[in-house]
């Protein structure tokens, strides 16, 4: 799993926003907050105590809360009572003691009460202090899938059983349709340009482009994939108003639109098929993706200001 983050930027971890973190960031956690708990046997106590239930927790927790409300509205009003009280504005020295020592009960009473806890949660996760099981994995798109099994990076299992590329593609083909390969003609056109390309449904669009990944920078450009070789596009495709509403959320986080048209034979028509059934039998992939063409433009808004 961070072989191939870190070697491409691919996929998603499922309890991150991006990298898979999760472990690392549980790890610290431990580190910081629990690792005093856990070793003074405090974890193995609540672990073993059936009687321990998520809602009694939430309830304490709760009931901790409202007492240092309560703690928080009698210094405010002391606070008020004492400015009040005060002549010209001026608050004595005395007063000032009194303030000052009520704050800090406050604010020793807050750090106490609500220090990190351990969780319900974290008795299915945490082994030991040193030890955590990591319920995190990395989920590829499709395109990022058949792209590292194309290159022989991963191997795909389907019912305990590994299973050969062109097994893959038909599957895909199968489940999503033709619109499937156009996809992957796009991602594999960017990807042989040396772009690194995420997933853009995010930013309404189909991928997004990385000059060297996430953790460096922010995409440059946002890319949406319109499939000129689908003769019933015209009926479900975006209008002008939808290609004009991404190219607002696009230009709002900075970035560019790239239309990006797909071209070849016609999904449905005899020449797909045609193509398709050539590629059954003598599986060459590049062959099928070299029936395709990319064709690009860029989309700006029009702004008076700008363009005078």
């Amino acid at each position: 799993m961070t072989y191939i983050w870190d070697n491409g930027f691919y996929g998603k971890g499922i309890l991150s926003r991006s990298e898979p973190t999760w472990q690392g960031r549980m790890q610290k956690r431990i580190d910081t907050s629990l690792k005093s708990k856990i070793d003074t046997g405090e974890f193995e106590e609540a672990k073993a105590d059936e009687n321990l239930f998520s809602e009694e927790v939430t309830k304490h927790r709760r009931l901790l809360r409202d007492a240092w409300k309560r703690e928080r509205e009698a210094y405010f009003a002391l606070e008020k009572d004492i400015k009040l009280r005060s002549v010209h504005g001026e608050i004595s020295n005395e007063d000032k003691i009194i303030l000052e020592t009520e704050r800090e009960r406050l604010s020793n009473y807050n750090s106490a009460e609500f220090s990190e806890e351990l969780r319900m949660e974290d008795y299915d996760v945490i082994i030991d202090s040193n030890n955590i099981r990591n319920l995190e994995y990395l989920e590829l798109d499709a395109c990022e899938t058949l792209f590292l099994f194309q290159l022989k990076r991963i191997r795909v299992k389907i019912n305990n059983e590994y299973i050969e590329f062109n097994d893959l593609v038909e599957l895909l083909v199968e489940n999503f349709g033709p619109v499937i390969i156009n996809e992957y003609v796009v991602y594999y056109h960017y990807k042989s340009l040396g772009w690194c390309v995420k997933p853009g449904l995010k930013f309404s669009c189909d991928w997004v482009l990385y000059t060297r990944g996430p953790p460096f920078s922010h995409a440059e450009f946002s890319v949406k994939v319109i499939n000129e070789n689908d003769s019933n596009y015209d009926s479900y495709g975006d209008t002008l108003v939808d290609y004009s509403a991404i190219s607002r959320v696009v230009s709002g986080v900075k970035k560019s639109l790239v239309l990006c048209f797909v071209d070849g034979p016609v999904m449905g028509s005899e020449e797909w098929y045609s193509k398709w059934e050539d590629y059954l039998v003598d599986k060459d992939f590049l062959k099928l993706l070299n029936s395709f063409v990319v064709n690009e433009i860029t989309w700006r808004r029009w702004a008076p200001s700008r363009t005078r």
